[in-house]
């Protein structure tokens, strides 16, 4: 992976860029303390729970242009420094919210539990109606994690989400947004 996300958009917008699916491109990092990720819509937890080994893991997008409007067209959890290939379907993750998220399944429960109030939810509530493609929910609850978010290409769904394996182990997920075949 070449680039982030941020450089790629800052240098060429949807006007100037080719159509079709970008390379994946870096977004950002998270964190799997229990090594359970949850591919899931914020609305909808836990959405669907895979086991990989708890460590630091690397979120990156694909993105399409279509009628020079990029949209996420993937996202790919993986192990850092790893490269993998793309293994067997898991499943399916719905989307009712047009949105999807990931994050360490244990963290973002115990988050979600502690939010008991409307005044704890607004801020979470906010970014997650942002007209945005993609950013993060801010769960403004000491010991929480930053949980990464993506607008869906076309509302709302049923997405493939396939393991990524380095050899016979498991290091990561790729979420198909939209068929870049």
């Amino acid at each position: 992976m070449s680039e982030s996300i941020i450089s790629f958009l800052q240098g060429c917008g949807p006007d100037n860029a080719p159509l079709g699916h970008t390379e994946w491109l870096h977004w950002c990092e998270i964190d799997l303390p229990s090594g359970q990720l949850s591919v899931t819509d914020p609305m909808l937890f836990p959405g669907m729970v895979v086991s990989i080994r708890s460590g630091k893991y690397e979120v990156a997008l694909r993105l399409f242009n279509s009628d020079r409007q990029f949209v996420v067209a993937g996202v790919r959890v993986r192990s850092h420094g790893t490269s993998s290939d793309a293994g067997r379907r898991l499943g399916y993750v719905g989307v009712d919210f047009a949105r999807l998220t990931v994050g360490d399944s244990v963290v973002m429960g115990r988050a979600g539990s502690e939010i008991v109030s409307t005044a704890l939810a607004e801020p979470a509530l906010r970014a997650l109606e942002a007209d945005e493609l993609f950013g993060f929910v801010p769960w403004n609850i000491p010991g929480t994690i930053k949980t990464p978010f993506v607008k869906t290409p076309y509302g709302d769904g049923r997405f493939p989400v396939y393991e990524l394996n380095l050899g016979d182990q498991r290091v990561g997920v790729e979420v198909e947004l939209i068929d870049s075949a």
